[in-house]
């Protein structure tokens, strides 16, 4: 019995050192992440990552927004189980909640296999961040809708859109 004891302290022990070895060494890495280092990871996802993330968070996003900013792709660790590390996009929103407050959202995406998907490992800080340009402005298919048409819809007149 205290052999069994004995090597769960251990167990927990590397386990802890080890966590706290892996969050170290990621936050020294994204923070001295330079241009070349940085092109090299945009190099390695999907020509156009940045649409395929505002499609992703416009589909699942109900509320108002705000503002929306998006990181550079970096390394993040992952885990021994999930194969060490992988690319990573930080995603901030300020959206109105339920209640009409403006709240904020912290998203991490990755791409694993060609296909987009959000990463539940925690919460996580953006840094490093841009204006989300393609998030805040209207998605392309609408824009040639809209300029196909001659009238404008109620929404577009009541932001002050062409009127009929």
């Amino acid at each position: 019995m205290r052999q069994l004891q004995l090597s769960v302290g251990v167990l927990a022990s590397i386990g802890i050192v080890l966590s706290s070895m892996s969050s170290g060494v990621h936050a020294e890495d994204r923070a001295n992440q330079g241009p070349q280092a940085t092109a090299a990871l945009v190099a390695r996802l999907p020509a156009e990552y940045r649409r395929q993330i505002a499609d992703y968070v416009r589909a699942r996003n109900t509320y108002v927004l705000r503002d929306a900013q998006i990181s550079a792709p970096y390394e993040r660790w992952g885990g021994l189980f999930a194969g060490g590390t992988f690319i990573a996009v930080c995603v901030k929103l300020h959206r109105d909640n339920m209640l009409g407050m403006v709240v904020q959202d912290n998203h991490v995406l990755t791409f694993d296999g060609g296909k987009l998907h959000e990463v539940r490992l925690g919460t996580e800080a953006c840094d490093n961040l841009s204006r989300f340009t393609e998030l805040m402005s209207p998605p392309a298919a609408s824009q040639s809708q809209r300029s196909g048409s001659t009238a404008a819809t109620p929404r577009a007149q009541k932001q002050g859109g062409a009127r009929p």
